[in-house]
């Protein structure tokens, strides 16, 4: 099953939420209080009224906000306005395996609904039995064979068509209106995971406390229960018995191996969170279950240094990737909607890298699941904005006027005005600051390290900014100059900042309304050239210890500027060469001229013979001797230290990788360095005068 449109209106802080045409992964993203995880609750509360996988399970629902359905003041608090009613809509459709299930078996999926509906009595459809109800069933076999008949009339019906439509309408005196729709009233109080797909729901709060293991069963229907109670609801406890079912999992492998019964295809959660150890954390493994002396057990992880703690000292980001994963992926079946609140809840931006693409590879691809993501992760939505995987929908707050049918979701516009622009050069959509300075700085897509090293070295400024990728330098300057002129139209003053490498060119001029600064160093790059966060970086990528102390790398990392200087020559007296050249080139003509062949003749043979000149003095002994002096100047930088500002940083971490961290690429040491100053607090002082500067200008 999934969503192909929803409607939620006027729930809490929702006054009008509409997508359509949806995919098989959405994300919301916007600031706090717009009313994100309000869409969630809306989705929740449609299928409870639809159907419950336990009895009443919609009044759960009204229990996690305190509201007495009976008391109609109370229940006004769930309403954005409580002159209008509440409407909820979804257009979704049946894959075509859960079509064919519900066909084949309505005869028997539909008793517990139409035992409901004859006989009024409130009854949990997970443990209904006929056989409980056969001292009274005689007395209405009568009705419930025309029920049974009715209903399975309406699904047959309502399946020969690709979508069904789904809606709730609610009075703010507790009138609800329910459209008909036969197929989701069976299926959504119908729990057969193996057959039919259900709705799961990741609340944002979730925490992970230290377990005990107890209580040890092979019942695999208790199991079931447990996670049927809390698919949508009591969602903490999802995670409040990992060990236990990990220890359970161990025990049946035991009998069923001292049986001989072993089932090839059926998945082990131990051998699972052993490959989930594999993938995130490569560092460390997962040792699985271990019996200890005493008759208990243990749940060993071992670290790198050969050292082991227990699976509950795990940290909460790393019990966030592997309990959240591990839950959705034993007790999500296929063709289900997962509902996942700020998926990023305790994970460090790092772990995030590859999160939705592989979320959507194995648990949306791979099992034909929609998955429903709200997030405010900077990370998260750089990786999904543009891919046609994904549908991204920025969420705005409601208007402040009543009654108002403004769409609150949108997916990225473009628009020609100022604020507009901000927008759509930030391209961030859950952190994007209305009004707030744009700083735009060198840095291309994929990877915008200029912007993500600012963000993560700088938290506190990237809160009061909206940090933005310009491109290759020439690209950042172009930008800059169309904004000073956009600003100086509009009268807008200090709004957009411009930041680009040293080796840029001349020294930046400030314009009205736009200013562009200079890094004090050759790269962004060379504010990586930290001893101590370097050699930390190659422990964690090497796996030992290659430098002894900090000073030692300090060592290592002049020598390979050492090794640059040559490029580096080159690179400098080949460009000014090309600039003297360019100057000398000179052509034009008056704009009058009758005849324009003749009319540049003159400036040809002026450029000529300007060229010929400079061509001339350039001989061999000139160039050497700029080559001499420049070797100079470059060698007494590398002994009065200021290479590590002059030089080009990202080619000394390249040499650097290639010598010392073999197999590693570049772009990985540099990304681990950064992880490392951000570990340490290591703030640059000459980003930090230069960020200061634009947040006082």
């Amino acid at each position: 099953m999934r969503f192909l449109e929803l409607e939620v209106r006027n729930l809490r802080a929702i006054e009008r939420f509409f997508v359509s045409d949806l995919t098989d992964f959405i994300m919301i993203a916007g600031p706090n209080g717009c009313g994100k995880s309000c869409v969630f609750d809306g989705i929740r509360l449609l299928k409870s009224l639809y159907g419950g996988y336990q009895a009443d399970e919609h009044m759960q629902w009204f229990g996690e906000f305190a509201v007495n359905v009976q008391d109609r003041q109370a229940m006004q608090q769930l309403f954005r306005n409580p002159a209008e009613p509440m409407l909820i809509r979804a257009e979704m459709a049946f894959a075509p395996s859960e079509k064919k299930y519900l066909l084949d078996n309505i005869s028997d999926l539909a008793w517990p609904l139409a035992w409901q509906r004859v006989t009024g009595q409130r009854m949990d459809p997970w443990s209904f039995n006929r056989m409980a109800v056969a001292s009274v069933l005689q007395q209405y076999r009568a009705q419930l064979e025309v029920q049974l008949a009715s209903i399975k009339q309406d699904v047959e019906a309502a399946l020969s068509h690709d979508t069904i439509t789904l809606a709730a309408e609610i009075e703010t005196d507790g009138m609800l209106r329910l459209s008909d729709c036969r197929p989701a009233e069976v299926a959504f109080q119908s729990y057969r995971p193996e057959n039919l797909g259900i709705i799961e729901y990741h609340s944002a709060s979730r925490t992970y406390s230290r377990q005990q293991v107890g209580g040890i069963t092979l019942d695999t229907r208790q199991f079931a229960d447990q996670r049927r109670q809390q698919t949508l609801y009591n969602s903490q406890g999802k995670y409040q018995n990992v060990k236990t079912e990990l220890a359970s999992a161990y025990v049946h492998n035991l009998i069923e191996a001292a049986g001989g019964t072993e089932d090839p295809n059926r998945e082990d959660l131990n051998e699972t969170l052993k490959q989930l150890f594999q993938t995130f954390f490569p560092d460390k493994e997962y040792l699985g279950v271990r019996p200890v002396a005493g008759g208990g057990l243990e749940f060993p992880v071992r670290l790198p240094n050969g050292h082991t703690h227990d699976i509950d000292d795990l940290s909460s980001g790393e019990k966030e990737i592997l309990y959240g994963y591990l839950r959705l992926r034993n007790a999500t079946p296929k063709h289900s909607i997962v509902l996942l609140d700020e998926p990023e809840l305790h994970l460090n931006p790092s772990l995030l890298q590859g999160f939705t693409d592989f979320y959507h590879d194995h648990l949306g691809r791979a099992q034909g699941n929609q998955l429903w993501l709200v997030t405010h992760s900077d990370t998260l939505l750089r990786q999904t904005v543009g891919n046609g995987n994904y549908r991204v929908y920025h969420m705005v707050s409601s208007s402040a006027s009543t009654g108002g049918l403004e769409n609150q979701a949108a997916e990225v516009v473009l628009d020609d005005d100022v604020e507009r622009a901000a927008i759509d050069l930030v391209g961030d959509l859950a952190s994007y600051r209305p009004h707030a300075k744009v700083v735009i700085l060198e840095g291309e897509s994929p990877s915008e390290f200029d912007v993500n090293m600012v963000r993560r070295l700088f938290p506190d400024v990237a809160k009061r900014v909206n940090l933005v990728s310009g491109g290759p330098k020439r690209r950042v300057r172009d930008l800059y100059r169309v904004l000073a002129e956009a600003v100086e139209k509009t009268g807008i003053t200090n709004r957009f900042f411009a930041i680009v490498d040293r080796d840029s060119g001349p020294s930046p001029t400030q314009e009205s309304g736009a200013q562009e600064f200079a890094w004090d160093v050759y790269h962004i790059e060379n504010y990586l050239l930290d001893a101590e966060s370097i050699r930390l970086a190659v422990v964690s990528l090497t796996g030992r210890e290659v430098f002894s102390s900090h000073e030692d790398v300090s060592v290592a990392l002049k020598e390979c500027a050492r090794l640059i200087v040559d490029r580096l020559v080159l690179e400098q007296v080949q460009t000014a060469i090309n600039d003297e050249f360019r100057r000398e080139l000179n052509i034009g003509a008056p704009r009058d001229a009758t005849s324009i062949a003749h009319a540049l003749q003159p400036s040809i043979r002026a450029s000529v013979e300007r060229l010929t000149t400079l061509a001339a003095r350039l001989d061999v002994d000139e160039i050497e001797a700029r080559v001499a002096e420049i070797t100079r100047d470059l060698n007494v930088s590398l002994e009065d230290g200021t290479w590590w500002s002059r030089f080009p940083g990202r080619l000394i971490l390249h040499r650097f990788a290639e010598i010392h961290v073999n197999g590693v690429k570049y772009e990985a040491l540099a990304n681990v360095i950064l992880d490392k100053m951000v570990e340490h607090d290591v703030q640059p002082s000459g980003m930090s005068d230069v960020l200061e500067r634009i947040l006082t200008a």
